[in-house]
């Protein structure tokens, strides 16, 4: 049977392992954080200036998933960031659904024999 003081010092132990979880936690949520700030001054940079040039059309694709609007997901999944970029560089949702499929068909057809 556990006496008093091993009950504490196990009630100390759990306390001491809840607060190094809530640390780890909360360096997680501030690295987020300061992600979030970064892409969103990236956003706000190109809200009334388009980019021009491939490092800034570069630096406008990083606030994305995978750093490039073509391996983005299809409109059908929420993503502001995605949706965003495209409002940035004029491509609608539409566009932007049949730009990828064809884009699909074509790289499947270089390879294949859809004619079949």
């Amino acid at each position: 049977m556990m006496g008093k003081t091993d009950k504490f010092e196990q009630m100390v132990a759990n306390a001491k392992d809840r607060k190094e979880k809530v640390e780890q936690k909360l360096e997680q949520v501030e690295k987020q954080l300061e992600e979030n700030e970064e892409m969103l001054e990236i956003a706000e940079k190109y809200n009334n200036d388009l980019p021009d040039t491939a490092e800034e059309i570069e630096e406008l694709y990083s606030i994305l998933c995978w750093d490039n609007i073509a391996f983005c997901c299809s409109t059908d999944k929420p993503c502001p960031m995605r949706d965003y970029v495209l409002y940035i560089i004029g491509v609608t949702k539409d566009d932007f659904e049949e730009e990828k499929s064809e884009f699909g068909f074509e790289l499947a057809g270089g390879r294949i024999n859809v004619n079949k």
